[in-house]
């Protein structure tokens, strides 16, 4: 949903086509597989094509042996197709590597927009942070979503062309609504957020602090939509807490379905570990929404 609110509002004024990097499988009848997805619902009109690449026998070299060979070949199957792109705009420095000698390749200028939280959280190793300055230090244009990400990159030792833009909300969908969000007897509480189980959402100091709450005054209802592998350990961490009436999982939603929680609920939450910029945040705010969240970014 991210790149995809990054590509319409790159769609106003240019021509956009998506190539996405799906992952590894087992099942690939050769070394790589590309496809077009035809579904209006997620494409929004834009071009977008998948690929897959095979998942090596040896832990941790299939991108190595096999991704960066499928990611230049699916490039190449794009441009045969008659997608003849004018500029390369890449996701994360990983992929901004690779993207770069696709530029030299081709003659084509690379920008890379920048949001992982490695940078911040201090995560990179030696091999990783040669990688996002060979990234960087060769990208026409780098794209920090956040100054608190720019700055992190930068006390990482890595330079680069840099130029902070924000995320983007979509505010045709996102608005303050007129009707009150709830019957005022019971508040709505929200999160919206990828349940991950490195819990870099904070679901656990969450679900802890409403199981305190509860005891002093039960008149909240908690919303979790969104989805993950941690999904059943905290239902489960629900269910010992006593909260099983008070809280509500609601798995994947579509935008629209999203700003239909956001119009009914009194405040959003977001206790989020780390964050670069966050998206959700910001469709609360444009929502009208008050919001109570960790100061991570």
């Amino acid at each position: 949903m991210f790149v995809q609110e990054l590509a319409r509002a790159a769609q106003l004024h240019n021509d956009v086509i998506v190539l996405h990097h799906a992952g590894k499988r087992r099942d690939l009848p050769g070394i790589w597989y590309i496809e077009q997805e035809h579904d209006q619902s997620l494409t929004k009109g834009i071009p977008l094509y998948r690929f897959w690449y095979r998942e090596s026998p040896v832990p941790e070299t299939s991108f190595m042996l096999f991704g960066m060979w499928s990611l230049l070949q699916a490039f190449r199957y794009l441009v045969k197709q008659g997608h003849q792109p004018h500029i390369i705009h890449v996701h994360v420095y990983a992929f901004g590597a690779l993207a770069v000698l696709l530029g030299k390749i081709y003659g084509l200028p690379v920008v890379i927009t920048e949001h992982s939280t490695a940078f911040p959280r201090g995560f990179l190793n030696l091999r990783q942070k040669l990688l996002a300055q060979f990234a960087f230090g060769w990208a026409g244009l780098v794209l920090p979503v956040s100054e608190a990400l720019r700055k992190a990159i930068e006390d990482n030792g890595i330079k680069g062309r840099f130029r902070v833009v924000p995320n983007v909300v979509d505010t045709d969908i996102f608005y303050p609504h007129q009707s009150i969000a709830s019957d005022g007897k019971s508040k709505q509480i929200l999160f919206v957020g990828f349940l991950d189980k490195f819990h870099r959402k904070g679901i656990p100091n969450l679900l802890e602090a409403l199981g305190q709450i509860y005891h002093r005054r039960n008149d909240w209802h908690l919303d979790i939509v969104g989805d993950g592998p941690a999904r059943s350990e905290y239902e489960q961490l629900v269910s010992s807490l006593g909260l099983t009436g008070n809280v509500t999982f609601y798995g994947n939603r579509y935008k629209q379905e999203v700003a239909e929680f956001m119009s009914h609920c009194d405040f959003f939450v977001l206790p989020s570990m780390f964050e670069t910029f966050s998206v959700v945040l910001i469709e609360a705010l444009a929502s009208g929404k008050p919001v109570i969240a960790t100061s991570s970014g």
